[in-house]
């Protein structure tokens, strides 16, 4: 049985070992190592996922396993009334068994004055568009980030999720 909680501090090395485990994953075929390492060594920093995790204003949830282990997570943020999913990785051996969905509804539930979801996709990124794209989610726009000089195509999409006024 999967449980969706709040992260705990204790839990931050699990969650690092995650995205190390997922990043590879997802983009080893499409990003140079290089980036992907300057990914995990910077944005997945047990210096920067502590300070998310106790930072009131970052939802991070994690799904984990009967035996405690992180095997999803998520990141959103509020911003007005548009939730920013800035992640949401599950393990590649647990993929496919409704973790992810779990995560984004958790996001949802948490933020009930939220309209919208915003997100980025990585264009190449096969599984994240289509999973998006099952859920609704329409591509709004395409742009490029930049992570250690290397040009990373994304697309933008976005949910409508309360159209109460």
């Amino acid at each position: 049985m999967t449980t969706i909680q709040n992260a705990r501090v204790e839990q931050v090395q699990q969650i690092k070992d995650l995205l190390s485990r997922t990043w590879a994953d997802t983009y080893g075929s499409l990003l140079p190592e290089i980036v992907i390492q300057t990914a995990n060594a910077s944005w997945h920093s047990i210096e920067a996922l502590t300070a998310q995790i106790e930072n009131d204003g970052v939802y991070l949830p994690v799904a984990t396993n009967e035996a405690g282990e992180v095997i999803g997570m998520a990141t959103a943020v509020l911003q007005d009334d548009v939730l920013i999913l800035s992640r949401l990785y599950v393990d590649p051996t647990q993929q496919r068994q409704g973790i992810g969905g779990l995560l984004l509804q958790a996001a949802i539930d948490a933020h009930p004055t939220a309209r919208k979801i915003h997100l980025e996709v990585e264009r190449d990124n096969e599984k994240g568009f289509n999973f998006y794209k099952k859920r609704g989610f329409l591509k709004t726009d395409d742009r490029t980030i930049f992570i250690e000089d290397q040009s990373i195509p994304v697309a933008e999409m976005e949910l409508i999720i309360n159209t109460d006024d």
